[in-house]
């Protein structure tokens, strides 16, 4: 959670060491042979247990959770499952840390008060800040975090710099450099196909 909230590239190496480790621990519990045929037991008797709905819900969640994440399978198939999630695991953060690097590399630097019409003073106000904060004095800066963003989007007027901004935003590791995810999606879609 931290990671996703507030991370730094310690964090995000902590991240992607343990990133294998937990891969493997969920696959120890979601592939456990013995487990998932007490919770199958428990299933096939679902009807004869006079469960509760919150009962018969958590149940029911249970079993489909662990046939869903490879507990039917047999052994060589879960070995193979077990390399999928482990890679899955490791591209799923290459994927998130180009995404946050793309997003924090983005600035939109205004330098003509005309261009802040419609903004209300506390937006105003904040990009001044941002952009003292990042070498631009007596200019303006909007950036694609999200309390920067939404206002631009919702109040400026200057239909070109919204325009601008939301195609930063959507494109956002779509940008064919270093932190483009459209190979990463392309090994994720077929992982999880396989």
């Amino acid at each position: 959670n931290l990671q996703s909230a507030n991370t730094n590239e310690e964090l995000q190496k902590l991240a992607k060491d343990a990133s294998k480790p937990l891969s493997k621990h969920s696959d120890d519990i979601m592939l456990n042979q013995a487990l998932f045929e007490r919770v199958a037991e428990v299933y096939k008797q679902k009807d004869q247990l006079e469960l509760s709905t919150e009962q018969q819900t958590l149940l029911d969640k249970t079993y489909k959770r662990f046939a869903r994440n490879g507990a039917a399978l047999n052994d060589s198939d879960k070995e193979k499952l077990r390399e999928i999630n482990e890679e899955l695991s490791l591209l799923t953060l290459q994927f998130d840390e180009n995404l946050l690097a793309e997003t924090n590399a983005f600035q939109l630097v205004i330098e003509t008060k005309a261009d802040l019409a419609g903004l209300p003073q506390s937006v105003i106000n904040g990009a001044a800040e941002a952009a003292t904060g990042a070498g631009h004095e007596g200019k303006w800066m909007f950036t694609l975090q999200k309390p920067s963003l939404i206002p631009f989007l919702q109040y400026a007027e200057n239909r070109d710099l919204r325009e601008k901004i939301f195609k930063a935003y959507i494109n956002r590791g779509n940008n064919n450099n270093d932190r483009d995810n459209k190979e990463i999606a392309s090994k994720e879609a077929a992982l999880r196909v396989e």
